[in-house]
């Protein structure tokens, strides 16, 4: 969608990063189904009654900025400015967003690499991050305060399903039959019963800010 109306959006770095590699620039909104685009339509359309005052966001914190396109329509019936609270409501979700998935993708990675540094480092490498759009230390920091996950197996519940997905072909095809496959089938899900300890879940539990392998049960 070409349109010659758009909002320019106080932001922080690494939000505008977000928006850009997910909606382009200047960021498209109406391209794809996502939730952003009903808030900001709310946002606008809020403004007109919002009791607080336009004042500009502060200027070390929103150090950045993004155009967001807006139809015409929603241009002249819905509204084309943002109060300060609408942007920071705005960034807020943005934030949380693209939080939420560091988070996950932090902790799939740290499954793999068992180390949190190359963890972090492959999650900016593959979302093309640059330092300075989100330091390193701070993606390490808010993922040890907020990222209190528990680390499962990956490795194994990939090789499980892949081998379920190969004996699985063999079965149709006739090479293998359907009484080893249903073997298999039992032998996986008694071996992933719990005994009760963390061990036997396979994960490491990430506790009080640092990761720690789970110790044998007592």
């Amino acid at each position: 969608m070409k349109s010659n109306f758009s909002i320019q959006l106080p932001c922080k770095p690494y939000v505008k990063h977000y928006l850009t590699q997910n909606f382009g620039d200047p960021v498209n909104l109406y391209q794809v189904d996502n939730p952003f685009l009903p808030l900001l339509k709310l946002l606008l359309h809020s403004q007109k009654r919002d009791k607080y005052p336009t004042r500009s966001l502060s200027a070390n914190i929103y150090t950045d900025s993004a155009t967001i396109t807006l139809s015409e329509d929603d241009f002249l019936r819905v509204g084309f400015e943002l109060t300060r609270n609408g942007a920071i409501v705005f960034n807020k979700e943005v934030e949380r967003t693209f939080k939420h998935m560091m988070h996950v993708i932090v902790a799939i990675n740290f499954t793999f690499y068992g180390n949190l540094e190359m963890a972090i480092d492959r999650f900016t490498l593959d979302f093309d991050i640059p330092e300075d759009t989100w330091p390193h230390e701070s993606i390490r920091k808010d993922f040890m305060r907020h990222a209190s996950v528990h680390r499962f197996n990956f490795k194994n519940t990939i090789s499980e399903n892949l081998t379920k997905v190969f004996l699985t072909q063999l079965s149709e095809i006739g090479t293998l039959g359907i009484l080893t496959l249903k073997e298999y089938e039992r032998n996986t899900q008694k071996q992933q019963q719990p005994r009760g300890d963390s061990q036997s879940l396979g994960y490491t539990i990430l506790s009080g800010g640092n990761p720690q392998s789970a110790g044998p049960a007592k």
